[in-house]
């Protein structure tokens, strides 16, 4: 049947009028290929097909022997009300003739046989270009479909499980030169929002990937939407542009001439011909067994490659590509035929958002999808590639393709990799296809006795299919650790220094022994590790390595010494470290984590323990150690799913001479210590250099007898409240006619009283008050003068308290009971005395005594919590922003 020439004529008014046909139908068949799904071609064809069996059959033998086939028939039949059907009957068979399509007799019927189905290819061409004979015939029984994706379920992979939907960082394409969007391509207007999405995906992840003087190589490049783009967007970058049709290359060139590009190199071959060598893959499109060519010439350059397969049901077997792709599938009981036949049922997949489109079916096509895609994922991991898996976004831009995001794996050591973070690391690292070096010394974390800890995380990765090997020294013989990676496999890309132990003491019990272990695993340990890597990384101009400080090094914390000064001198080290490597793309960042882990049990809370999984810090220390990550010196703070970068900064300061002749006195000092220890104007320096030159200006103003910062100014605000206080404060009294002027606002000469009182030896005594009946509180405790400081410290800045920006509820017992209720709403910079107004975000529960202490510095706020003084429930992190306010300074 000539489909155009059925469609030409049914439209033809003379034809029309020749067989009778008064009325003109409006329907023609949509050709929509991969970018939709209404009615193809194909559908069309059919349907004439069937039509004439159908009326030569009768519709209930047809029903009976082609069940699929009758109701695909009526429902086409439905969707159209008939329109095709009868167009297809006027077409083909004139008024006069009709009687010819009248069902055969019975007696032939009966003897009629229905072809098996496994007889026949999806593809008609198929049988042939396989060279498939006999049982070999590929399958479309949808039964057969069924057993053999039961076949793949038992491939131990996880087909299915880790394509997610990618979700692309729109840009702005109106900065886009005309021809190097997709309209500069010629496009039809219905297509260029779903070619901009398809780009969009890709380009965003070449760029993260492309360094200056990468090539790249856009296979398939047709009309150069992608690789025009590209070129376009990294001047720096050579692109080639490889395209075997002579008219889509010719189109490319008018427009790169247009955009007077210079960056691009234009090869008119097949993929088997080229073979120049280039840095990244790229290929949007790629039909069927050319996305495999492509990733094979990847593989061979070790090239990055990002890749859109497209047209599953195109694979078949050449001399540079058979399939299954990967060992674990060539190895499994899945036949060619039957592989051949779920790549088939790959490309039976539709857009989802319309309405005629068989669902089942098109979910079914997506899982045949992940199966091919994930057989082609296995070969690029099995060559030491690390493989994403992403949908393209938006998801109706190209319903039939995947985004493969590839690129090299790596070589990675984590020390401490026994247990808790370094476990979490290694476990990362290897699922995403680095060769890990996993070290541990083993035992306790006080570094005491021996485990198998790294061989068991060992067996876990080789369990799931990646490649590690253990490694039991101590981070202080660092160089024996590389050399266990350079053994085994060559070459070092990535150093987590992550091993620890603990030996807590107060300052004054510290042992000798205690401060030097501490340093040794600590300290000393990372650097004589990192120093081992050096060589290796500088030699290969590549290294990323991360240094494992702590909170208990940036902030400090009670009982650590020996633990803080090691950890802090981490950050010091990573930093001359970044320096140093910057030339030789050596990164160097620190990670400043709070987890759970053998170090911090017992010592954190737990139902914060519980909360604090180490893996979900590792993908932040993984994404450290990426090459697309650019930091480098950074400090990274991360805990509970939540992460964010710390800065030292440094206050403006003051000047404390008023000339370059003069000396510092203490005396000055003092007078102007508020301004040396303000923060207001605080700013992060970037690099010691930075530090020197602001200092060098600060030597030149004073040289030159320019400073003007040596008179002090000292600002207090106050209300008529504050005045009439004041003067009550200092003897004032209503009994005196001539004190009301400083006591009664409305007085007309009310005014602040002139002149300024000093009361020393000002006395606050904390022993039990005796409470009279009469009085209004009816409990008087230690803890009221606390809370008053305190309330006079939220008056005093209000904008600090409201930094805070939660409620506080204290719950003051005295003898075992609730004694008094005391608020702290630093949501509206308020203390009150009494219930809650509203809700309380965080609720502390705390003897009189306790709370005192807390104040005075002698009760430390984690001992008080861990020794059960301290009861707080609802939001806990918010409690340690309350430690500055509840300093006081009473003796």
């Amino acid at each position: 049947i000539n489909l155009v020439n059925n469609v030409r004529i049914s439209s033809d008014e003379e034809h029309r009028k020749l067989v009778g046909v008064e009325q003109r139908f409006d329907f023609h068949a949509n050709h929509k290929f991969a970018e939709g799904y209404d009615k193809t071609l194909a559908d069309l064809i059919l349907f004439i097909c069937f039509n004439v069996i159908e009326c030569r059959l009768t519709k209930d033998f047809f029903r009976d022997k082609c069940p699929n086939i009758m109701e695909w028939l009526e429902r086409v039949d439905k969707d159209d009300e008939g329109k095709l059907r009868r167009m297809c009957n006027d077409v083909m068979m004139p008024a006069g003739d009709k009687q010819e399509l009248s069902p055969l007799p019975e007696t032939i019927l009966s003897k009629l046989q229905i072809t098996i189905p496994h007889e026949f290819s999806l593809y008609k061409s198929d049988t042939k270009k396989l060279n498939l004979k006999g049982d070999q015939i590929l399958t479309t029984n949808q039964a057969e479909v069924v057993d053999i994706l039961r076949k793949v379920d038992h491939i131990p992979t996880d087909v299915g499980s880790t394509v997610n939907d990618w979700e692309a960082n729109l840009f702005n394409w109106d900065t886009v030169p005309m021809d190097a969007r997709p309209e500069g391509g010629k496009l039809p207007p219905a297509r260029i929002l779903r070619k901009r999405h398809q780009l969009e995906s890709l380009v965003n992840e070449i760029l993260q990937l492309a360094n200056d003087g990468s090539i790249i190589v856009d296979f398939c490049s047709g009309t150069g939407h992608l690789g025009i783009l590209l070129a376009y967007l990294l001047p720096r970058c050579t692109i080639y542009l490889l395209e075997n049709k002579e008219e889509s290359q010719q189109r490319a060139m008018e427009r790169v001439e247009r955009l007077t590009l210079r960056n691009v190199v234009f090869f008119q071959c097949n993929l088997d011909y080229f073979t120049a060598r280039f840095d990244i893959g790229v290929s949007l499109h790629a039909c069927g067994v050319a996305t495999d060519i492509v990733l094979e010439k990847c593989f061979a350059h070790r090239a990055h490659f990002v890749s859109c397969p497209c047209c599953y049901g195109k694979l078949y077997n050449i001399e540079q590509v058979t399939y299954p792709r990967s060992s674990l599938f060539q190895q499994s009981d899945l036949l060619l035929k039957e592989y051949f036949c779920i790549a088939h049922c790959a490309d039976q997949t539709h857009d989802l958002t319309s309405d005629r489109t068989n669902v089942a079916k098109a979910h079914q096509g997506f899982y045949c999808m992940d199966v091919i895609d994930r057989d082609r994922a296995l070969r690029a991991e099995e060559l030491g590639y690390v493989v994403l898996r992403k949908r393209l976004k938006d998801e109706s831009c190209t319903p039939k393709n995947r985004l493969l995001l590839r690129y090299d794996g790596r070589v990675v050591v984590v020390t401490g990799a026994g247990a808790g973070l370094g476990r979490e690391y290694a476990l990362l690292f290897a699922s995403r296809g680095a060769k890990v070096v996993v070290n541990d010394l083993g035992g306790n974390f006080h570094g005491q006795g021996k485990s198998n800890a790294a061989d068991k995380v060992v067996e876990e990765i080789r369990a799931a299919g990646g490649v590690a090997v253990a490694d039991y020294n101590s981070v202080v013989e660092g160089d024996k650790i590389v050399q266990t990676a350079l053994e085994n496999f060559g070459r070092i890309d990535v150093l987590v220094n992550n091993a620890g132990i603990l030996r807590d003491r107060s300052v004054a019990r510290i042992s000798d022994e205690d401060w030097n272990l501490i340093h040794d695993v600590h300290l000393k340990g990372s650097f004589v590790t990192t120093r081992a890597a050096w060589p290796v990384m500088k030699k290969q101009n590549y290294g990323r390595i991360i240094m494992t400080s702590s909170n208990s090094g940036v902030y400090g914390n009670f009982g650590q010494a020996n633990y803080s000064a090691a950890k802090l001198g981490l950050v010091g080290l990573a930093n001359t470290v970044a320096i140093e490597g910057a030339k030789n793309n050596i990164h160097c960042n620190v990670i400043v984590p709070t987890a759970a882990s053998r170090m911090t049990e017992g010592i954190l809370p737990e139902i914060l323990f519980n909360e604090l999984k180490p893996k979900l810090i590792a993908p932040v220390v993984a994404y450290l150690c990426h090459e697309s990550c650019d930091d480098t010196g950074a400090i990274i703070e991360s805990a509970a799913g939540w992460a964010t970068k710390v800065h030292f900064v440094r206050g403006k300061g003051c000047v404390l001479r008023t000339a370059i002749d003069e000396d510092v006195s203490p005396e000055y000092v003092q007078q102007v210590w508020n301004r040396v220890t303000d923060m207001s104007e605080a700013r992060h320096l970037n690099a010691i250099g930075e530090a020197s030159l602001s200092l060098v200006g600060v030597l030149e103003k004073l040289r030159d007898g320019q400073n003007n910062e040596n008179s002090v100014t000292e600002t207090f605000r106050y209300g008529f409240k504050d005045a009439i206080l004041y003067a009550l404060g200092v003897g004032a009294s209503v009994s005196d006619p001539t004190d009301l002027k400083f006591l009664y606002e409305n007085n007309p000469d009310f005014g602040v009283l002139p002149t300024f009182f000093i009361l020393p030896g000002a006395y606050v005594d904390f022993k039990q008050i005796v409470i009279k009946p009469n009085m209004t509180s009816a409990v008087a405790l230690q803890s009221d003068a606390v809370f008053a400081g305190i309330k006079d410290r939220v008056a005093e800045n209000e904008a600090k308290a409201k930094a805070i920006n939660a409620v506080f509820l204290y719950k003051i017992t005295s003898g075992g009971k609730v004694a008094k209720e005391w608020v702290l709403d630093l949501k509206n910079a308020k203390v009150y005395e009494g219930p809650v107004q509203g809700k309380a975000d965080t609720t502390m529960t705390i003897a009189d005594g306790d709370m005192l202490e807390l104040a005075l510095g002698k009760l430390q706020p984690q001992t008080a919590f861990m020794k059960g003084k301290l009861k707080i429930t609802g939001n806990i992190m918010l409690a340690q922003k309350l430690a500055p306010l509840l300093k006081t300074e009473a003796k």
